[in-house]
């Protein structure tokens, strides 16, 4: 039975040694080495294909996209290129508006998906903030508000 360390097996899989390391953290060592911990091929990518699914949301994808969170996306994008299209100042504004439910859906979606993947929940909430604002600022051009206004216009939470 041939063994690796993890090292040997971030190598092997062509992955990142950190990736490797963490994903074999709790994963019980085949053998031990010298006093150091080493695993099969066969243990090692089930750890790894684990960890990446983990990673992914819990989706079952190896990607890293939540499909639910994919989904509300490409609503918001579609939206709002059909707002950007418009040919009026007015008609932008009006059209923007009503884009302001589904960038609260967004920005709640982002919450819970971090939360449900088991992070920190204030930097949840410290990278959904600063995501929001940026969605926020794409407003700016196509409607000519100010940031103040995009807030007070799109801020449906």
């Amino acid at each position: 039975m041939k063994t690796f360390t993890a090292n040997s097996i971030a190598e092997q899989f062509e992955t990142d040694r950190g990736v490797a390391v963490r994903a074999l953290r709790n994963t019980k060592a085949d053998a031990m080495v010298n006093g150091k911990p080493q695993w099969k091929i066969a243990t090692a990518a089930a750890a790894l294909e684990k960890h990446r699914a983990k990673n992914a949301g819990g989706t079952g994808s190896t990607t890293g996209t939540d499909q639910g969170l994919a989904a509300v996306y490409a609503a918001f994008d579609a939206k709002y290129d059909a707002m950007v299209a418009l040919p009026t100042l007015p008609a932008r504004r009006s059209a923007a508006i009503k884009l302001g439910p589904i960038l609260a859906a967004m920005d709640r979606k982002v919450r819970e998906t971090g939360i449900s993947n088991g992070q920190d929940a204030e930097l949840v909430g410290l990278r959904a903030d600063q995501m929001f604002k940026l969605a926020l600022r794409g407003f700016e051009g196509p409607t000519q508000w100010t940031l103040a206004e995009c807030t007070k216009h799109l801020d449906a939470a």
